[in-house]
């Protein structure tokens, strides 16, 4: 039989945050259904969600958000301002935020292009619901950038 996700976890020596609903994730996805799925995948998990279709409703949900923003979800590479730069900003301006890049394109390609320009964890669209939470997890319980 399959390990559980959450025995995956525990052998991976990965920490699960102790109360998932006290981490706040901003996604940020242009594409509306890709975004409803994480959006709807992180809370099941315990999350508290905020989602922004692109980089001018992500700056307006920082500012008005009740709760300090733990954790940014970003894609990469989006109409206007791209994931990679929009997360640099909110690095600056929010230095507690954590950040975990997206894309449909490899690493590679987004290397070679100079649209991937950080050492934060990345995603490979498309990605299982257990990957997705392990490297949030890691995010969270990782040491601040």
């Amino acid at each position: 039989m399959a390990a559980s996700f959450q025995e995956h976890v525990d052998q991976a020596g990965v920490r699960q945050v102790e109360e998932p609903s006290a981490a706040t994730i901003l996604v940020i996805e242009d594409e509306d259904a890709v975004r409803e799925v994480l959006k709807m995948t992180l809370e099941h998990s315990g999350f508290h969600v905020l989602a922004a279709n692109g980089g001018n409703e992500a700056l307006d949900l920082c500012e008005m958000s009740e709760k300090p923003i733990d954790l940014v979800l970003t894609d990469i590479v989006m109409p206007g301002t791209s994931g990679t730069d929009l997360a640099a900003y909110l690095a600056i301006r929010y230095p507690w935020m954590r950040t975990v890049r997206m894309s449909g394109f490899t690493e590679t390609m987004l290397n070679e292009s100079g649209m991937r320009r950080s050492d934060s964890p990345f995603l490979q669209k498309p990605f299982c619901r257990e990957e997705l939470l392990a490297t949030l997890n890691r995010a969270l319980s990782g040491p601040e950038h």
